[in-house]
């Protein structure tokens, strides 16, 4: 029984956070100021290093491996960080040039 509503829940969660994130970054990425749309980036880093670092430190490995699992590990993990980043610079861009359409237009009224 506990099984079965644990699936329902991961069935549900999965795709609503497939969609909800990314517009959630697209939501804070077209706000006025830039500092909204770098927080969920910046979590998943965080959250990045947090799983990756207990799962290689403390293993019997060379220290080459264990750099290379790290990145490797960091690298992977951050895949969904480049997205929102992809985002966020995008929309970024079209505001940065709707502002300076926007500022063209009250230096002509002068």
């Amino acid at each position: 029984m506990f099984i079965r509503i644990l699936r329902i829940i991961i069935l549900v969660l999965i795709p609503i956070s497939f969609v909800g994130i990314p517009l959630l970054q697209i939501f804070l990425s077209r706000k006025k100021h830039r500092w909204p749309g770098l927080i969920l980036p910046t979590v998943i880093i965080i959250i990045s290093i947090i799983v990756v670092l207990p799962g290689t430190l403390g293993k019997n490995i060379t220290t080459i491996q264990l750099i290379k699992q790290i990145i490797a590990g960091i690298l992977i993990i951050n895949i969904p960080t480049i997205t929102l980043l992809s985002i966020y610079f995008s929309y970024r861009k079209k505001f940065s040039n709707n502002w300076k359409i926007d500022k063209m237009k009250i230096q002509d009224l002068h």
